[in-house]
């Protein structure tokens, strides 16, 4: 296979999957009434987004044909599987983007392996690190102990 189709297909998975992650935290957004967790999930959308575009130029460059910026079959279930089960509440739609985070980052860990020109190498590696930050962070505010109600006896009477 010619190293431009090679490399087209492999760009065109990671915008794909950019894509598809965008539809999935904008599904967890509707669903989270929590307003600094909203505006974590929203900055993590944009890089999303942000990628999605790299690599899109990336592909044109190549000479290949952008991919959409909407969900393909594969980004509507993972969209509809997030809105569901964020209807469940904000840790349920944290857990929901857990998982596609997971998906991204394995992803990423495959292509990483591969051999790629320096600068897409570079570019590769650069979203994976923010796909590893968004991981982290999920994994951590999913895992954060609710703060128990207080014991009645701190409870103020009036």
């Amino acid at each position: 296979m010619e190293r431009n189709k090679w490399m087209l297909m492999r760009l065109r998975t990671l915008a794909k999957l950019e894509v598809d992650a965008m539809g999935a935290y904008r599904a967890a957004m509707d669903r989270v009434s929590e307003q600094p967790i909203r505006e974590r999930l929203e900055a993590f959308r944009q890089e999303h987004e942000r990628h999605a575009h790299a690599y899109n130029e990336l592909i044109v460059r190549l000479g290949g044909d952008p991919v959409s910026m909407r969900p393909d079959l594969t980004g509507v279930v993972l969209k509809t599987i997030t809105s569901v089960t964020a209807a469940m509440g904000t840790r349920a739609a944290l857990l929901a983007l857990l998982g596609n985070e997971e998906l991204s980052n394995g992803t990423y860990g495959v292509m990483l392996r591969l051999d790629w020109p320096p600068d897409l190498q570079r570019l590769i590696s650069e979203c994976h690190a923010d796909e590893h930050r968004h991981r982290a962070w999920l994994e951590e505010t999913v895992n954060f102990p609710e703060r128990p109600a207080p014991a009645e006896s701190e409870q103020r009477q009036v």
